[in-house]
């Protein structure tokens, strides 16, 4: 097995599928930028929040798939099978599904927040680093799990908890620590909405019945 055939491979396929992902991911954002758009005209910047909490819980969600149950899953397709190419059953999904899918969640979470949320991210305040550390880890993930791959089929084959390669897939979890960060700036701005609709409401509470 040639490293130059085996890289020659892998670029093959992702220029494959390159255009196609990001053309799905444009698609995606354009609909969800048409909706939220509707929604800010209907409801506010309340509905908007809220909508972009439910955009980070669902990040959350893929996230997990990506980088805990389909590589776990995967380890066990390789204890059995030992080591396979990167069209198998148990790599089509966490390479051409999961991983693209958690970078353009991240990344459309991010185009969100910047055009819908101006006041916690509006491009006055600087680029956010609780997003950085967020794409970062969906990106990182990718990148580990394809060296990953490449490490075991040319140095050690047995998938060993502790082996080298495995390594800095600690740095994913505490890049992905960022998503926390996410939780923490939008619910302050949901705070600060209720003490705005709260002030709102005050006058017409407080004013006096009208005497007939």
């Amino acid at each position: 097995m040639q490293i130059g055939s085996v890289l020659g491979e892998a670029w093959g396929l992702y220029k494959r599928f390159f255009w196609k992902f990001f053309l799905t991911a444009f698609v995606v954002y354009a609909v969800l930028d048409l909706f939220s758009a509707l929604a800010n005209a209907a409801a506010g910047d309340s509905f908007l929040a809220g909508l972009f909490w439910g955009l980070i819980a669902a990040t959350c969600v893929v996230l997990y798939f990506m980088a805990s149950f389909f590589p776990n899953q995967d380890g066990v397709w390789h204890q059995t099978a030992v080591r396979d190419t990167a069209l198998t059953p148990s790599h089509i999904v966490m390479f051409f599904w999961a991983f693209p899918l958690g970078i353009t969640m991240t990344v459309g979470c991010y185009l969100y927040g910047r055009t819908r949320l101006p006041a916690i991210y509006s491009p006055d305040k600087g680029f956010p680093w609780s997003f950085g550390l967020l794409i970062a880890a969906s990106v990182t993930e990718m990148m580990q799990v394809a060296m990953n791959e490449w490490g075991h089929s040319l140095w050690i084959t047995e998938e060993i908890f502790a082996a080298p390669f495995h390594w800095p897939f600690v740095t994913y979890g505490w890049l992905a620590s960022g998503i926390f960060a996410l939780w923490a700036e939008s619910l302050g701005r949901l705070l600060q909405i209720e003490d705005e609709l709260e002030e709102e409401q005050a006058p017409a509470l407080g004013a006096e019945p009208s005497v007939a």
